[in-house]
């Protein structure tokens, strides 16, 4: 059998037998130096594994693996279990193979999944979506002052540039040489925050283009 399908193998039998309640089983499966860590287990001998751990298979339902990735002789796993009393808990843990048996396993991550925990999560994800930068690209009209405007807009947000201006020739339809501004973007520019920061800036802006306008 390849390294790949015996130990993942090993892994799906370890549940199993916390599934089936079956101490032979994973006596067979465990190395006569086996050691478990987790946040309350530092590298616990197989002895003490079984009696401090193994009592816990009789509270356990079922193990539903989401992901199972393994790489040599080692593999990371993550769960979904289920107590005989419907709760459900989430974790991550990795298993290390010597031969055929399991050599080590340590819990890195273990989180109760009830409604007060979802919802949490999705609360969560809210406020960083919230709180995510904002691309920005302004439409602004000018009726003149177009280039002095953008150059002040550019001046006051980071990150931002002029992509592109282009002049009125004969043709019109206005002035020759009056300028005809394209795109000014800000990049990774958070609306609100900006706002705040540059509201005095901008405020006075307004006052220099209008003269600039009312010269013209």
């Amino acid at each position: 059998m390849e390294q790949r399908s015996k130990v993942s193998d090993l892994v799906r039998r370890c549940y199993a037998a916390y599934e089936t309640k079956d101490r032979k089983a994973i006596e067979g499966l465990l190395s006569d130096d086996f050691t478990f860590t987790s946040p309350l287990d530092d590298h616990i001998d197989r002895a003490t594994y079984f009696k401090r751990c193994w009592p816990n298979s009789e509270n356990i339902r079922a193990f539903q693996i989401e992901k199972l990735f393994e790489k040599g002789n080692e593999a990371f796993v993550r769960y979904e279990g289920t107590r005989n009393d419907g709760g459900k808990w989430r974790c991550t843990e990795f298993f290390r193979i010597e031969g055929d048996k399991i050599r080590e396993v340590e819990v890195y991550f273990a989180s109760l999944v009830t409604t007060e925990n979802l919802k949490a999560a999705a609360e969560a994800r809210a406020r960083d979506e919230h709180d995510r930068p904002q691309k920005i690209t302004p439409f602004l009209w000018f009726d003149g002052s177009a280039e002095e405007a953008a150059k002040f807009y550019v001046s006051i947000f980071k990150n931002s540039k002029i992509v592109s201006v282009s002049r009125y020739g004969e043709a019109g339809p206005r002035a020759e040489g009056n300028s005809d501004v394209g795109d000014v973007p800000t990049r990774g520019t958070n609306v609100l925050r900006a706002q705040r920061r540059s509201a005095v800036r901008l405020h006075a802006g307004r006052v220099v283009l209008r003269e600039l306008h009312d010269a013209r």
